[in-house]
């Protein structure tokens, strides 16, 4: 991981705090830690997979309830590029 300043660590936690989680998945039989982010602006969830790997995708306003929006999404799980 590269090294952050603190002003970035502060906003990487604040954007976890608002739009994210962190968590255990059970994957294969195994339980891993995972980052996770939802969030209607590309440019952030772009950011995060540039910085720190992960996977991102998209969902379509008609796959969430109520959506209007395209909603982005990144994660990192352990054992992840």
């Amino acid at each position: 991981m590269p090294k952050m300043s603190k002003l970035q660590a502060a906003y990487i936690a604040g954007i976890v705090d608002g739009e994210g989680w962190i968590g255990i998945v059970k994957q294969h039989g195994y339980h891993r830690p995972q980052v996770k982010v939802d969030s209607t602006d590309k440019g952030v969830i772009d950011w995060l997979h540039k910085s720190f790997g992960g996977s991102m995708y998209e969902v379509s306003p008609d796959k969430i309830r109520g959506g209007r929006r395209t909603n982005y999404v990144w994660y990192l799980r352990k054992g992840q590029p």
